[in-house]
């Protein structure tokens, strides 16, 4: 069966990756490509070259089309005004295999990380809080909404924008009124990384208070109720994970 790739360029897509050398049908085989997690789904990768990284996810057959479902995710968050990865191009191929190709978001890092240094707690954990808030005002939830995918300025610069990273998952709130779930679920996974980082739970108590205070009243009581306890099973559950795989960490090791 001959291989055949259909790409989607994103504005200025197609010239970067020419400046970069990298030819979609060569994603898999670019011997230049670094492959920094391998997971049965896809490997997260990045590549160098003079002037710039990007990141890639290639994913194996056959998850292929979460490629496009990332894609249509990233725009979800463009539409509703919220920083995302800058999406460079994406494809599928009829073998099943699809990939993902982002910009390097330079001089910014996971906040889990950021916030280990006192310097930078200023207001960073209650513009963390707000960019959650403006993710549910616009309908979306996450179902990933760790700490280390709010990527942050490494100088602390609050002028420039907190970016919401691996938009694999987002997606558009079900009906009332099941999307309460899914709002305890994002913000008790913010609640339960903020511990996991081994951060002070004043920056978390920061966080969950300005989220709660800013949401409207049955949104805040829900949240104040049920957080804490989903976070407690979320804790009980990447336990048991951690002992089937010691390696395993809710952080990022190699980049968005």
């Amino acid at each position: 069966m001959d291989n055949t790739w259909k790409v989607q360029f994103a504005q200025g897509g197609q010239d970067l990756l020419t400046r970069a050398g990298l030819q979609p049908q060569h994603i898999f085989d670019d011997p230049r490509i670094v492959a920094w997690r391998d997971l049965p789904d896809r490997q997260n990768c990045y590549l160098d070259f003079p002037g710039g990284r990007l990141h890639i996810k290639r994913f194996k057959p056959p998850h292929g089309r979460d490629a496009l479902r990332e894609a249509r995710a990233i725009s979800l968050l463009q539409s509703a005004g919220i920083p995302t990865v800058p999406l460079v191009a994406h494809g599928t191929c009829n073998d099943g295999r699809g990939f993902l190709i982002s910009e390097h978001l330079a001089s910014y890092a996971p906040a889990d990380r950021v916030l280990k240094d006192p310097e930078h707690r200023a207001d960073l954990p209650e513009r963390i809080a707000d960019l959650a808030t403006m993710l549910h005002r616009a309908h979306l939830h996450h179902r990933d909404l760790y700490l280390c995918h709010f990527f942050v300025p490494e100088d602390a610069d609050e002028h420039r924008e907190i970016h919401l990273i691996d938009p694999g998952r987002v997606a558009r709130m079900p009906p009332w009124p099941l999307h309460y779930r899914w709002i305890v679920k994002d913000i008790a996974q913010l609640y339960y990384s903020v511990t996991d980082a081994g951060l002070p739970l004043t920056l978390r108590e920061r966080i969950f208070t300005r989220y709660t205070e800013h949401a409207s009243f049955l949104v805040g009581w829900i949240c104040r109720v049920f957080v804490p306890l989903k976070a407690s099973a979320i804790a009980r559950h990447d336990r048991k994970l951690r002992l089937k795989r010691p390696g395993r960490r809710v952080s990022i090791d190699g980049g968005s």
